[in-house]
């Protein structure tokens, strides 16, 4: 997967001048900057350091997201703010994000699994505990009952928060 770096900046020069040589290039396929009208020699540093600079379309914080993502020329992005006061590594954060991302989908599958063999041993071969009679067996039940336990471990992906 391709992963593009997009800055955010206005008037940010002092942040750029800090936090740009630190960020390792080789860990994006693409940087570039989306600027909100930078006066203060923020955008000539930036392409002194061969970053590409888009202007934004117009004012505010969800334009200047909105004009990143229509920039970006590969699978996904990330937004860094290069204030001077944001670690650069927090920029790499979304690779680690994404393995534990992958371990939590992969455990909330194995939930879904277990609950599905839960609620069909459960109704098709449950017995009642007071006489260990075999219950009578409720197709429409059952699926009713098997339909909602998957879709309670499906929803387990929506809602869970990462670390």
């Amino acid at each position: 997967m391709k992963i593009s770096l997009c800055l955010l900046t206005w008037n940010e020069i002092a942040g750029c001048k800090h936090d740009i040589p630190q960020i390792d290039r080789s860990k994006f396929d693409e940087i570039y900057c989306i600027d909100g009208g930078s006066t203060d020699g923020t955008v000539e540093y930036l392409e002194s350091q061969g970053i590409k600079v888009y202007q934004q379309s117009a004012k505010g914080l969800n334009i200047a997201c909105k004009d990143g993502a229509a920039h970006c020329n590969c699978d996904a992005f990330v937004f860094y703010h290069p204030k001077g006061s944001i670690p650069v590594e927090d920029s790499l954060l979304y690779r680690k994000e994404k393995v534990t991302f992958i371990k939590y989908l992969m455990d909330g599958f194995l939930l879904v699994l277990y609950v599905m063999v839960a609620v069909l041993l459960y109704h098709f071969y449950a017995i009642k505990l007071d006489r260990f009679q075999i219950r009578e067996i409720n197709i429409l039940n059952s699926i009713r009952l098997f339909a909602k336990s998957v879709l309670l471990g499906i929803s387990q992906f929506f809602f869970i928060s990462l670390p």
